[in-house]
């Protein structure tokens, strides 16, 4: 998947010209000016349809680099529908099952978008090390609070100028979480720490849905209000962190969201290595893998739309599994960048876990790539 928002490619187009985004659009395209958030969501298809005609780029091409290109495997739709939300967060359940929870009230969201301002969050270290800087199409949307690259916490950045400001070095936890999700927003799959492989669009339902469990009330919470409890604890905080009624994750500000994933990334985290567990077979999937036979078991299958795994008997061991890992990610380089993320975000006990992975990699044979480049810069034609 590409990582350039389509603003931020089209910005590169106009300066390679030498002219501003609007004359591009108003001159070159016959289009009325349109701002980034317009162009980086859901773009008019008439603009996408001139950009392919005068840059030769594929209507598919340009469309992924939109929000919009999201639709339908990591979001169900763009526009507000009744039982948007309780489909998108209901879809799995870690410790307190949907049918437990009250209501939601939520017709007027959509999930990932926030709802107030438009999110101008960015890595400063990516604007910093970009050459030119190019906005990604991911910080648009509230499923991560930090880089994965650079282990630091995206930050407020209107523009793409870096400003020399000191970097926040993000919770272990969160780069955890936002580890896998880089994975999934990127190359559409999963990783998970077990060896299994998940696709993208389970990890960020998986993900919302534990969001979801958060701001259960101990009411909601029932039985499960103790491990709850003790999520928040581990961050110092109270149950909720003191929030009085519930509201969706969406309506949170940005500072309260991150602290969300953050306390999200330690459950997870704490499932996916067996200090925690549950009933839940999807918390069973993200669970240390248990042998029988030398083959790998499977949670099983509860109901209609939830992954069906294929037989354990059809499975190769999980040495096999590893071993073509590494032969794929030696071979293609955007499936190394993604095992070295992955391992960086799982080595945050490490005192200095950068040269660890990479001494690691190299020892693999796997060439140390950072992180996968943006989309192709081609010039508007006959302009």
């Amino acid at each position: 998947m590409p990582e350039e928002a389509l603003s931020s490619w089209l910005a590169r187009v106009a300066a390679a010209m030498a002219v501003e985004t609007e004359e591009v659009l108003v001159a070159g395209l016959d289009m009325p000016p349109l701002t980034d958030d317009q162009l980086d969501v859901h773009p008019p298809l008439t603009l996408l349809t001139r950009l392919a005609a005068r840059t030769t780029v594929p209507v598919e091409a340009l469309r992924a680099m939109t929000v919009e290109g999201y639709v339908p495997l990591l979001l169900d739709r763009l526009t507000p529908a009744p039982d948007l939300m309780p489909t998108y967060t209901g879809q799995y359940w870690f410790f307190v099952h949907p049918e437990r929870r009250a209501p939601q009230r939520s017709a007027a969201l959509v999930p990932w978008q926030a709802g107030g301002p438009p999110r101008r969050w960015a890595c400063p270290r990516c604007l910093r090390d970009d050459a030119p800087p190019y906005r990604r199409l991911y910080w648009r949307l509230a499923w991560m609070g930090s880089c994965p690259v650079h282990g630091v916490l995206l930050d407020e950045c209107p523009g793409l100028v870096w400003t020399p400001t000191p970097a926040t070095v993000a919770h272990p936890d969160l780069l955890f979480l936002d580890g896998l999700t880089w994975q999934a927003v990127t190359a559409g799959t999963v990783a998970l720490p077990n060896g299994r492989c998940l696709h993208g669009g389970s990890w960020l339902r998986m993900v919302r849905a534990m969001l979801e469990e958060l701001g259960l009330t101990l009411h909601e919470a029932q039985q499960a209000g103790r491990t709850l409890r003790a999520l928040w604890t581990a961050h110092g905080r109270g149950y909720r962190a003191g929030l009085g009624r519930p509201q969706p994750f969406e309506q949170h500000t940005p500072e309260r969201q991150r602290l969300l994933l953050t306390v999200a990334g330690t459950a997870l985290r704490l499932l996916c290595t067996g200090q925690v567990t549950s009933r839940s077979p999807w918390a069973t999937w993200l669970a240390p893998v248990q042998y029988q036979d030398d083959l790998l078991s499977y949670p099983p299958s509860a109901r209609r739309g939830w992954d069906h795994p294929p037989a354990a008997s059809a499975q190769p061991s999980l040495g096999v599994l590893l071993q073509q890992w590494v032969e794929s990610c030696r071979a293609d380089p955007a499936s190394a960048a993604h095992m070295r993320q992955w391992l960086l975000a799982n080595s945050w006990g490490h005192p200095d876990p950068v040269p660890y992975v990479d001494q690691l990699l190299t020892e693999l044979g796997i060439p140390l790539v950072t992180v996968v480049t943006s989309a192709p810069l081609i010039p508007l034609q006959g302009t």
